[in-house]
């Protein structure tokens, strides 16, 4: 068995400073492509162990075109899963933000 890691989790304020880094790394649904009603979702849950480090976040549509169900609704529900060509790009990302 692995040990346990410790879990990123992020004040306030590193919070936005994070959501606005995902939302403009990605700049449109990774799932859809729809480029409104963009948030961060988490790839492996909070309830699961997941944390909120840039590889563990990835945009999604909160509402889809057209007033459409979004795709992180649908995520969260395993309607779907993030493409290999996502999951590789996420695997680069930093776990920490630099203060600059």
């Amino acid at each position: 068995m692995f040990p346990k890691q410790k879990r990123i989790k992020l004040s306030p304020a590193e919070w936005k400073r994070m959501r606005e880094y995902i939302l403009n790394r990605d700049g449109k649904c990774l799932n859809c492509g729809y480029k409104e009603n963009l948030v961060p979702a988490h790839v492996i849950g909070k309830g699961c162990g997941g944390d909120d480090s840039a590889r563990n976040l990835v945009s999604l549509c909160a509402v889809g075109p057209n007033m459409t169900e979004g795709c992180h609704i649908r995520f969260d529900r395993y309607e779907f899963s993030l493409s290999n060509r996502v999951l590789a790009m996420l695997e680069q990302e930093p776990l920490y933000l630099d203060n600059n």
